[in-house]
Order: structure tokens, then C-alpha cells, then sequence
């Protein structure tokens, strides 16, 4: 797994200090453990003897799945003498989650 350290201070600011943390969507998952918890009441309602088996997932580079819009502010770094400009959500970035759920939930 890649992870930048956005948080890192590079001439006294960093990306995670100046992106405007308000403007990415709130990260909401409430609503996910309460439709679990109402799937198991109803296999339970439906087969009241049988065993409830329960699996979970995850979802390989999830922030990598989700393209920025190159008109929007982006992340880059300079690598030697080349400017990196990445095109995808990173980890270590105080907004991706936000853009995660939003995409994923």
C-alpha cells in the first residue's frame, strides 16, 4: 500500500493543512450497520433455527478506485526532477475517506 504523509510540512505548510477539510462529504456509516442489523432480524423472522453466517469485504486500493477530476485541485510531488501530479484518491490524504464514502457507501 502507497502512502503519502500529506500531513508532512514542506516550507511550514502541507497538503492536509491547506485542503478545506469542510468541502469533502461528511463520512457517514451509521446507516450501513443498521440495514445489517435489520437483514439478520429478517433471516432471522424467516428461518428462526437455522445458523446466520456473516462475511465481510474489502475492497482492494479503495481510495485507487476513485479518479479527482483534473479540473479540481490535485495532488502532486516532485520526484528528482519530475512534478508527479497523481490522478486518484491517496491514503494519507484528510479527504478521502469523505470521497470514499460518498462513492462506496
Amino acid at each position: 500500500r502507497v502512502v503519502h504523509d500529506l500531513s508532512a510540512l514542506l516550507h511550514g505548510e502541507s497538503v492536509n493543512n491547506t485542503t478545506e477539510f469542510e468541502e469533502a462529504p461528511v463520512v457517514e456509516c451509521g446507516h450501513i450497520f443498521e440495514a445489517m442489523l435489520y437483514r439478520i432480524w429478517s433471516l432471522r423472522q424467516a428461518w428462526p433455527r437455522k445458523r446466520i453466517l456473516i462475511s465481510k469485504m474489502d475492497v482492494k486500493s479503495a481510495f485507487r478506485q476513485l479518479a479527482l477530476d483534473v479540473r479540481g485541485p490535485l495532488l502532486g510531488y516532485r520526484y528528482n526532477d519530475l512534478v508527479v501530479v497523481d490522478l486518484r484518491l491517496q491514503f494519507g490524504w484528510r479527504s478521502s475517506p469523505g470521497w470514499w464514502s460518498l462513492a462506496g457507501g
